[in-house]
């Protein structure tokens, strides 16, 4: 399993069990609600996914930018799931 697939996994796992999740790159933090991650789900996309390559995406309007590089064995950012 990838680093990707599994941060994926913990992400899901992390809001479906009602916690948030940060995304931060060096000048911006994003806060994932689980309330956050259901409308986008109700709405047809989905928040994160894994592209063709098996990199990790975050949404970003209609398009996805990468979590990850290197067919998922990198990070481009700081994941934390909250307690």
């Amino acid at each position: 399993m990838t680093l990707a697939e599994q941060l994926l996994e913990d992400i899901t796992k992390a809001l479906a069990d009602g916690r948030t999740v940060y995304v931060a790159t060096a000048l911006k933090a994003i806060k994932v609600t689980p309330s956050t991650a259901a409308s986008w789900e109700a709405s047809g996309h989905q928040l994160f996914k894994l592209d063709k390559k098996g990199d990790l995406t975050m949404a970003k309007g209609r398009k996805y930018v990468p979590i990850t590089f290197c067919s998922g064995q990198y990070l481009y950012c700081n994941v934390k799931i909250t307690q």
